[in-house]
C-alpha cells in the first residue's frame, strides 16, 4: 500500500499551517462554552493578551523544534486506511513566514524512504498574522467564554476575519484564566483554496520561561477534486526540543 498522491498545493498548505503553529479557529472539543460572568472585563483582558502576545513575538520572532509527524490518508466515507507517513524533521518557523523543514527521516507504509520523498515541494503565502501590529486590520476579537481547554480553566477569544480569504482564519484562542497564558487554538480557514473540501486545526501550547511554544498538533482536512481526488488526511506531530530565538539572533 503506496501512499496516496493528493494536490500538492492544498496538501502543503495544510502541512505549513500547522508547522508555523499559526492559530485557526472552532469550537474546542469537548469543552461547552459559558457566557462571561458579570463584572468581567472582556475588552480589557482581549487588549492584555493581545498585547503580550504582541510583544511576545516581537521578541522572539523564531521557533525551532523536533516534531515527530504521522500523517494518515483515509476513505472519507468509510475511514479506510490508504497510506501513512512518520515523519521526524526539525522545523524552523519564523512570524508571519512559511517555516523550513529538514527531513532526517521518512517513513512511507512501513518502507524507509530518501528524505526528499516528505520534503515541501510547493509553498504558498502564509496566513495573515493574528498579533503584532496587523493584527487589528485583520481580525476583531471577542471575549466568548469560559470553557476547559486541556482540562485548565481557560478563556475562549472569538477571532473573526475582517475578509474571507484563503490568507485568513477564523476561530478562537484559549487562554489560561489565573494569567492569560496562551494554552491552544482551534479553527478553519477563512475561505478554502479549490479542492480543499474542509479542514480543521488542533494546537496546543506549553510555556516556558520565555513565552508560548507549540508542543502539539492536529490537522484533518478533506481533498476532494471530482473525478481526481477525494480524501482524507489527519496529519498530528508531536514537538520536543523547543527553542526560542530572539530578534536580532
Amino acid at each position: 500500500m503506496r501512499f496516496l498522491s493528493a494536490p500538492r498545493a492544498a496538501l502543503r498548505f495544510a502541512t505549513g499551517l500547522a508547522l508555523v503553529a499559526t492559530a485557526l479557529g472552532g469550537s474546542p472539543a469537548g469543552a461547552e462554552t459559558a457566557d462571561v460572568p458579570a463584572g468581567i472585563d472582556g475588552p480589557a483582558i482581549v487588549k492584555q493578551v493581545v498585547t503580550q502576545m504582541s510583544a511576545f513575538e516581537a521578541a522572539y520572532p523564531i521557533q525551532e523544534s523536533r516534531r515527530k509527524v504521522r500523517i494518515r490518508e483515509m476513505d472519507p466515507d468509510d475511514g479506510t486506511l490508504l497510506g501513512h507517513r512518520l515523519i521526524d524533521q526539525r522545523a524552523w518557523g519564523r512570524v508571519g513566514e512559511n517555516p523550513r523543514r529538514e527531513i532526517l527521516r521518512c517513513e512511507i507504509d512501513g518502507e524507509v524512504v530518501e528524505p526528499s520523498d516528505c520534503a515541501d515541494k510547493d509553498r504558498l503565502a502564509p496566513p495573515l498574522r493574528i498579533f503584532g501590529p496587523d493584527g487589528p486590520h485583520n481580525y476583531e476579537f471577542e471575549l466568548a467564554g469560559k470553557v476547559r481547554f486541556e482540562g485548565v480553566e481557560s478563556w475562549r477569544i472569538r477571532v473573526t476575519p475582517r475578509d474571507r480569504t484563503v490568507r485568513h482564519f477564523d476561530g478562537n484562542l484559549f487562554v489560561a484564566v489565573d494569567d492569560l497564558r496562551l494554552l491552544g487554538t482551534e479553527g478553519t480557514l477563512a475561505d478554502h483554496p479549490f479542492g480543499l473540501e474542509a479542514l480543521a486545526v488542533h494546537l496546543c501550547f506549553t510555556q516556558t520561561p520565555d513565552g508560548p511554544v507549540v508542543r502539539h498538533g492536529k490537522i484533518d482536512f478533506t481533498l476532494h477534486i471530482p473525478l481526481i481526488v477525494h480524501r482524507r488526511i489527519v496529519s498530528e506531530f508531536d514537538a520536543s526540543e523547543q527553542k526560542l530565538l530572539a530578534a536580532g539572533s
